[in-house]
């Protein structure tokens, strides 16, 4: 990416600007580089070394109107994937006697739960490591992730070892541009801190990672709790359902029209082929959420380990997503997998929840959520009320060298306006920590690119 960069002159495409702030990730074929373009999953490129002409062919495209694995039992559509599951899982293990090669991320919640009681089913040998993300608090529970992951350990018999959080520093925001020129963003600078910790714990290992990463795309029941009227309806709910930044501040920014934004979303998901609005949305999850941000998380892992998650095993993914039982209300399918890999794992309660997943609480807080799902307008007011914002201060390092940057940057002025930047900075306690974060991560891409630095000024 950088060997391209450097061919574009830096020169940035404003409306995958707009789109990374809304979403965190360009939709269809953009990138953040103007006039380059994102080969589609499943293409084969074919380069001609006499004209120098290339032509790329689709292979393999998803199409989620199938429903090939219709009209199973629940009970077997989940002993079916917890066959799958753990197949995966051995496939991807490095089966020996020494734990240390394989290494289970496991927090607090479910997704890496699978993960570890897959592998003490199967007895494959693995170690287990714990990290809370930063401002971290629970739903409703009242234990912590910690707490949760290392009493899971101990159950299992999992050596378990916890990570405290460290900031970041200069050097780690700086790899996060150098890797991934953008496509995660700068808030997952104290993560880099963990992996270093990692590597130099596990030196000397040939180390799998193992992650629940993509659990929410293949078994996510939200996706059929909504009904959609019509692709107008879809979209208004995927910008106000998932956005960082409200849509006019966006425009505003960019200098894009709010209605140039939308028309621009609704002409991507009108592309898919799904005609069943749903499955249409699954769609969306997949080739734009999964694909141009799940994936690029994933992927800063691999510059010191090699990660994988089970839930991305094709044939694990290819049944899921064509049964009838991942449209059980309250995480039904979900629920009756996890029992059926360790009914004793399954009896830990969720951090975040503070329940159990066979408890009422669990299914009553998955009713409340899938409500909020359907009319996000409720789940803000809930939000406001349950939690409390949390806001970068004046004199943070993330707004100090924000406010550097504008200031002394000229080529941020090409693509966004100063105007704006100045008055969403200097209300920074307005505005999530994420959003910022996000900002901050265009940013310091488009001063990087031009050969300025302003990260290493206040991060140290």
């Amino acid at each position: 990416s950088q060997f391209i960069q450097s061919g574009n002159d830096g020169k940035f495409d404003r409306m995958a600007i707009a789109q990374y702030l809304l979403f965190g990730y360009p939709l269809g074929k953009r990138t953040m580089l103007a006039n380059v373009s994102r080969v589609q999953p499943g293409s084969l490129l074919r380069i001609c070394d006499k004209n120098k002409q290339f032509n790329i062919d689709t292979l393999h495209s998803f199409n989620f109107d199938s429903r090939k694995n219709a009209g199973h039992d629940i009970k077997k559509d989940a002993a079916t994937l917890v066959s799958l599951f753990s197949e995966a899982c051995k496939c991807r293990a490095n089966v020996n006697e020494n734990k240390n090669k394989n290494l289970v991320s496991l927090s607090g919640g479910l997704d890496s739960r699978c993960v570890i009681a897959a592998f003490n089913n199967n007895n494959i040998p693995c170690s287990a490591v714990t990290r809370v993300a930063p401002g971290w608090k629970p739903l409703l529970g009242r234990k912590s992730e910690v707490q949760v992951a290392k009493q899971l350990a101990n159950m299992l018999g999992i050596e378990w070892k916890y990570y405290n959080l460290i900031e970041p520093k200069a050097k780690d925001l700086l790899n996060i541009l150098t890797f991934k020129q953008g496509s995660i963003y700068l808030g997952y600078g104290s993560i880099m801190r963990f992996l270093e910790q990692l590597k130099l714990t596990h030196s000397g290992f040939d180390v799998t990672l193992f992650t629940g990463v993509g659990r929410e795309t293949v078994l996510s029941s939200y996706i059929h709790s909504k009904k959609f009227k019509n692709l107008d309806h879809m979209v208004s709910h995927v910008i106000k359902g998932r956005g960082n930044f409200p849509l006019s501040d966006i425009a505003a920014i960019t200098q894009i029209k709010e209605h140039e934004l939308i028309d621009e979303i609704k002409n991507t998901l009108s592309t898919y082929p799904e005609k069943n609005l749903n499955r249409k949305y699954l769609h969306f999850l997949t080739h734009e959420t999964a694909f141009k941000s799940i994936f690029e998380i994933e992927d800063k892992d691999r510059y010191y380990f090699w990660s994988v998650s089970p839930f991305y095993s094709i044939l694990f993914f290819d049944y899921a997503v064509s049964c009838d039982s991942i449209s059980k209300p309250n995480q039904a399918l979900y629920r009756e997998i996890l029992f059926q890999l360790s009914p004793l794992a399954a009896s830990i309660e969720k951090a975040d929840y503070g329940a159990a997943i066979s408890s009422y609480k669990y299914k009553f807080v998955r009713f409340i959520l899938t409500f909020t799902y359907k009319y996000p307008f409720i789940k803000k007011m809930l939000s406001k009320i349950t939690k409390k914002k949390r806001s970068y201060k004046r004199d943070s390092n993330v707004v100090r060298c924000f406010q550097n940057q504008i200031q002394n940057c000229r080529y941020i002025d090409i693509y966004l306006s100063l105007t704006e930047l100045r008055r969403i900075i200097n209300n920074s306690d307005k505005y999530s920590r994420r959003a910022i974060d996000f900002l901050f991560t265009v940013t310091s891409l488009i001063e990087n690119t031009y050969g300025k630095d302003s990260i290493s000024k206040f991060y140290g």
